[in-house]
């Protein structure tokens, strides 16, 4: 259907008739203020190279490919996935408020008649086959509309994946001992009898090129990850193994947990020193991120590795990982370890969740189950494997290991019930949400509700800033005496105990807000960015002075007294700079939901706002809460927000994507 909008901005009035041509719909779109300048230029630089600049078909085509990307983080736009309605699907997210006018002419618009097969038509856009030979900037495949750009990530992602999934896997009777002499207490069946899934997970990581490891918090992937290590340092001395995560905290955690780790094994002590001096990465440092220049390793310059261990692979966005993947040789062995329900990635994709949603998750061949009964000296208890699906995406059998149980929290305990309460199917989620946060036994955790906060007034949030205490020493203390501590490892210890986090940067519950209430609730008023305790966030990598975006700093005096912010490495050790020194950063006494992926704190206080925005959804809250080892506490505004929470936990993100449809048809 087709419409005339004669249009006046400034009135804001517009006529429509049934006799238009394109251009009235793009001017339409382009004053909307519903996409960014990048979005509008590239639409239109489409359909200037087609020559078809009134084409309302083609430049719709060609803004919301680019929108999606940029706005909603999708690698494409699925055309038979859309609503009927367009207004729907459009006027929905976080973009900027736009005229209340101009929103009532957005909704009459429709989508195009017969669109795809227009698209599939048109010569500015290409299909798979013909993709690479006419090089257009849009992709139309198998109902999916792509920039070429991330079409091509995709598709060579799928391509290196796919060759590892085909690769014969290793006889694990090579191995010159097994799991249940090296980490026996991974062996260990469950109470009622049911396989150890860490075992499992061990026995993929060792045969295959290619692994999946997905678990929730304490659910063991470190100790896996470092039982897969020693068992290959055994089998190869000079093995060459590289760890890395997405940012330098989660990376930081790893290095730290697989050195623990490695106190539990039973190796000699050589493979324990070896272990133990693995170093671990950001994937930028790893591939050696050069501004300006790209990555130092790349297809034409592979990295010197035989196992690449991935942390925190959720976050890894399309365009990184497959970058990363591009560096690697095609006998490198690759784990992928991460929690497939929390947040993907900042930027487009969602790897991990696409991979992991195979539906051959826990499904295992009979010849791994014969390599796992070597590998745990239990025949019986190996024999409990699931069989391998015999359709579909059958390949993925044996690479996937999803860990259902928690090791991190006691049974019955009030995290572990709120995040199986998130879970939970629609009928019965408010109730054990409710009754979990309003009546936990176990005192780990509570919600509180903010009188005042959902009209502006600050008051009540400000005092309960005030009051916050952390347990430390086997004592309750003001969270705000870190800056009082004797020593700078104490005020590090202290700080890092607690965080604030909110799903927000804006708002009264957003970080920016927050960090503002905070740094007066701790400092008083006028306690400064560079006084004595203030705590920085590096928000830009700065590789020259290995410092990456997510890195924590603490503003302290040195041994001569001049203030300067100090950064803990893996090792323990402090490195200092002068504030002139860093990369952008801000303040981090609060941080997004986003930001805090990769860590632990003692004690979380996550603020949830009213309902209002896309963010608010079910990997939010999971992620939010997950970051708490031991006490959580919710903060609402007002007593009826309880129901934002229940909201929340029934949206899941959905990011379109083809790899699996990529990867079944290389497969």
């Amino acid at each position: 259907m087709r419409y005339l909008m004669n249009m006046d901005m400034k009135n804001h009035k517009m006529t429509a008739s049934a006799e238009s041509s394109g251009n009235d719909f793009i001017e339409i779109l382009s004053q909307s203020g519903r996409f960014s300048f990048i979005d509008l230029h590239f639409a239109r630089l489409v359909c200037r190279l087609a020559h078809d600049q009134d084409s309302w078909p083609l430049f719709l085509a060609a803004l919301l490919a680019s929108y999606v990307v940029n706005e909603r983080r999708q690698i494409c736009l699925d055309l038979n996935g859309l609503p009927d309605d367009f207004s729907a699907w459009l006027l929905t997210g976080d973009e900027a408020e736009v005229d209340a006018a101009i929103d009532e002419h957005l909704a009459g618009l429709q989508w195009p008649q017969q669109w795809e097969s227009r698209l599939a038509a048109h010569a500015a856009v290409a299909g798979p086959d013909t993709a690479h030979s006419k090089r257009q900037l849009l992709i139309l495949d198998g109902g999916r509309l792509y920039l070429q750009r991330y079409w091509d990530y995709e598709q060579r992602l799928a391509r290196m994946i796919s060759k590892r999934l085909l690769m014969s896997a290793m006889p694990l009777a090579e191995l010159t001992r097994t799991l249940v002499e090296v980490a026996p207490r991974l062996v260990v069946n469950e109470v009622d009898g049911s396989l150890n899934y860490q075992a499992a997970a061990v026995c993929a990581g060792l045969r295959n090129y290619f692994t999946i490891i997905s678990g929730g918090p304490g659910s063991g992937k470190t100790s896996i990850v470092a039982a897969i290590a020693a068992l290959w340092l055994e089998l190869q001395p000079q093995v060459r193994i590289a760890l890395c995560a997405p940012t330098g905290r989660a990376q930081a955690r790893l290095s730290s947990a697989l050195s623990e780790e490695a106190e539990f094994l039973n190796l000699d002590d050589g493979v324990r020193e070896r272990l133990v001096k693995l170093d671990s990465a950001t994937i930028h440092r790893l591939l050696g991120y050069r501004p300006g220049s790209g990555f130092r390793y790349n297809h034409d310059n592979l990295l010197p590795v035989d196992l690449l261990i991935i942390d925190e692979a959720s976050m890894v966005p399309l365009t990184l990982m497959t970058n990363l993947f591009a560096a690697l040789s095609g006998e490198c062995r690759v784990i992928l370890l991460g929690d497939r329900q929390q947040l993907a990635s900042v930027e487009a994709g969602a790897v991990l969740g696409d991979l992991s949603s195979t539906g051959a998750e826990n499904m295992f061949s009979k010849s791994f189950a014969a390599d796992l009964a070597f590998l745990i000296g239990d025949p019986v208890a190996a024999s409990q494997v699931a069989a391998a699906p015999t359709s579909g995406l059958s390949i993925f059998s044996d690479h996937i290991i999803e860990l259902k149980k928690s090791y991190r929290f006691a049974t019955g305990c009030g995290i572990a019930k709120l995040q199986q309460a998130i879970m939970a199917p629609a009928p019965e989620m408010k109730n054990r949400l409710a009754e979990t946060l309003n009546h936990d036994p176990s005192g780990e955790v509570s919600i509180a509700y903010l009188v005042g906060t959902a009209t502006g007034g600050m008051e009540s949030l400000a005092a309960r800033l005030r009051e916050i205490k952390i347990d430390f020493m086997g004592r309750s203390i003001p969270f705000r005496s870190y800056i009082e501590a004797p020593d700078l490892d104490t005020a590090f210890a202290m700080f890092e105990s607690f965080r604030l986090l909110s799903p927000l940067r804006r708002g009264p519950f957003g970080v920016e807000n927050l960090n503002r209430l905070m740094a007066r609730a701790v400092g008083g008023i006028g306690f400064g960015r560079y006084d004595k305790g203030y705590p920085l966030m590096i928000t830009r990598n700065a590789s020259r002075l290995n410092l990456y975006n997510g890195d924590t700093g603490l503003v302290w005096p040195d041994s001569e007294g001049h203030l300067r912010v100090w950064f803990k490495r893996a090792t323990g050790n402090f490195t200092a700079f002068t504030p002139l020194q860093l990369p952008a950063h801000e303040s981090a006494f609060a941080t997004t939901v986003h930001k805090a992926q990769g860590s632990g704190f003692q004690r979380v206080v996550l603020l949830w706002p009213d309902a209002g925005s896309t963010l608010l959804t079910r990997e939010m809250l999971y992620t939010g809460i997950t970051r708490a080892a031991r006490y959580l506490e919710i903060w609402l505004p007002e007593a009826g927000s309880f129901d934002s929470l229940v909201a929340a936990s029934a949206v899941q993100v959905k990011r379109s994507s083809g790899l699996l449809q990529a990867l079944k048809r290389m497969l």
